[in-house]
């Protein structure tokens, strides 16, 4: 085939076309050929778009809004005006991120996103590290601390690689705070009402989306463990026989905790077994990840319980983390032994219920009543 030259008066072809003629068919053939950057890009490929003017005019249409949606998107000179989504799909493509391992990639994507929502239309220029310093402390930290770092070191990657592009304006996520302030300061436990943990578990059972995620919250409060121990909770570590649990409290020392299951619990776990028994994982992300189903992450975790305490109109100030530490210390209000309190916790060391032992003693006439029967138990023994 040779290139074909158009006929005097005809109507030009579009963008990226070519009309070739075929001696031997005596037909023409017309191609689509977008540039070599975006063909090595794997954004389009050379295609054959048919032997008549209009089948092409017809394809070549929808090539070229791929071709130009992209464009719009990506395709772009690096300066200050560029918006924050921008810098985050550079930084995508670049050399560093590649390089990285599947589960970092996921990580940074993770926190990206949710980052995306707050800042995705705004100039880089615009991102001072006043603004970014208030949003660090009124959205990130409150969350935790894993969540903050996850934000500052995701934050610091997308502008350095700016600044490896030639855009150079100042990072404002590398100013901010490395160490814990609060490192020294008790943690305050949140003031979880009875009531405001039923209304946020019906909120989350109505919805199948979030029925998984309320199953966490309702074994994180009746069970006094941390949520996200419990999103790596498989089928494996129950006993349903003797109607306990195996919890993995940490990954790295491997140290685990057995407790006692209530019946009610043990009919909701059969109940779960019966939808997701296929698979290893007690409460899964309902949203399948590459066709398969995986744990919550603890970013994706919390923005589920976000979501579902906006839906239930509860406070805002009524966090995560302070669902299980409300059944801790609601233990110590009906008298509990800190010992055994501290066995089902899976901890050792008593000063980590200073926290608690401090508010309930002056508020719980069971927890006052129940400590001075131990002192004078121990008085007459001696």
């Amino acid at each position: 085939m040779k290139l074909s030259k158009p006929r005097e008066g005809a109507l030009p072809l579009p963008a990226n076309v070519k009309r070739y003629y075929d001696k031997k068919t005596d037909r023409y053939h017309f191609w689509f050929l977008p540039p070599r950057k975006y063909r090595e890009l794997g954004v389009l490929e050379n295609k054959h778009i048919g032997h008549t003017r209009k089948t092409a005019v017809r394809h070549a249409a929808r090539l070229n809004k791929i071709l130009d949606d992209y464009k719009e998107q990506y395709d772009f000179r690096p300066s200050r005006k560029i918006t924050f989504t921008n810098a985050l799909h550079l930084w995508l493509r670049s050399d560093e991120f590649i390089a990285y391992a599947d589960t970092t990639k996921h990580y940074y994507k993770t926190t990206a996103a949710r980052m995306c929502k707050r800042f995705g239309d705004m100039p880089v220029y615009k991102l001072t590290r006043k603004y970014v310093l208030k949003e660090y402390n009124s959205e990130w930290v409150p969350e935790g601390w894993p969540y903050a770092q996850a934000f500052k070191a995701t934050g610091t990657r997308i502008f350095d690689n700016l600044h490896k592009s030639g855009v150079h304006v100042v990072n404002p996520f590398r100013l901010l705070p490395t160490t814990r302030k609060d490192k020294r300061k008790p943690v305050k436990v949140g003031q979880w009402q009875h009531q405001q943990i039923i209304k946020l578990l019906d909120t989350a059972y109505s919805d199948p989306k979030t029925y998984n995620c309320g199953f966490i919250f309702h074994m994180a409060y009746e069970l006094a463990q941390n949520a996200r121990a419990l999103t790596l909770l498989e089928w494996d570590d129950i006993d349903f026989d003797t109607c306990t649990a195996t919890i993995l409290l940490d990954r790295n020392k491997d140290r685990t905790v057995t407790v006692p299951l209530s019946d009610d619990l043990m009919f909701m776990l059969n109940e779960q077994r019966k939808v997701w028994g296929w698979q290893r994982l007690v409460a899964p992300n309902p949203i399948s990840r590459r066709g398969t189903v995986t744990a919550f992450s603890h970013l994706r975790l919390s923005d589920c319980f976000a979501d579902i305490r906006k839906k239930a109109g509860l406070p805002d100030n009524l966090k995560l983390r302070d669902i299980h530490l409300t059944g801790i210390k609601q233990m110590l209000d009906a008298g509990v032994d800190t010992m055994q309190i501290l066995t089902v916790i899976g901890r050792d060391r008593l000063s980590l219920l200073q926290k608690y032992v401090d508010d309930n003693i002056s508020h719980s006439p069971k927890a006052v009543d129940a400590l001075e029967r131990r002192m004078a138990h121990i008085k007459q023994k001696e």
